[in-house]
């Protein structure tokens, strides 16, 4: 009898939530070699998602002890910060289109790299990433960048 799509995605989330061979194979009626064989050809990983297991029990536990005005504002701000992070992975999607684009046109590539700072500075202004390079080392990588040949005409001239 083959297995279902669905008795394989169970198998999998519980694989990467550090659910054993045993327990994995009693909830889905799946041999346990079977299991092990499998997620070792599609390189499952064992326990991959136990901290946000551990999290969110955390998260949950701490949310128990709040009222409800406390927990009413908790869920608008994690609400908003969702809303925000994907705003800007869409704004962050278009922008690396609209450079692709700009590439095609574009000698130097300024274009590009200014594109790529905006996504960046909006991503660290809203807390989303930290910062790649401390001020120091940007002002340093500036310097280098300056001596290096700006567009392909540049290149070959000084070989």
């Amino acid at each position: 009898m083959a297995i279902s799509q669905e008795s394989w995605d169970v198998a999998q989330a519980m694989f990467e939530g550090g659910a054993s061979l045993q327990e994995i194979s009693f909830k889905t009626d799946i041999d346990r070699s079977t299991i092990s064989k499998k997620a070792k050809k599609l390189g499952w990983e064992k326990g991959v998602n136990q901290q946000l297991i551990a999290d969110e029990v955390r998260v949950e536990t701490e949310k128990s002890t709040l009222n409800q005005q406390q927990v009413e504002y908790h869920d608008f701000q994690v609400s908003s910060q969702l809303a925000l992070i994907k705003d800007i992975e869409r704004f962050s999607s278009n922008a690396m289109r609209k450079a692709g684009e700009l590439l095609q046109v574009s000698e130097s590539g300024s274009d590009f790299k200014a594109l790529v700072e905006g996504v960046d500075r909006i991503s660290v202004t809203n807390k989303i990433n930290e910062r790649h390079a401390k001020p120091s080392q940007v002002q340093q990588n500036t310097q280098i960048n300056n001596e290096q040949p700006r567009t392909l005409d540049d290149f070959y001239r000084q070989e």
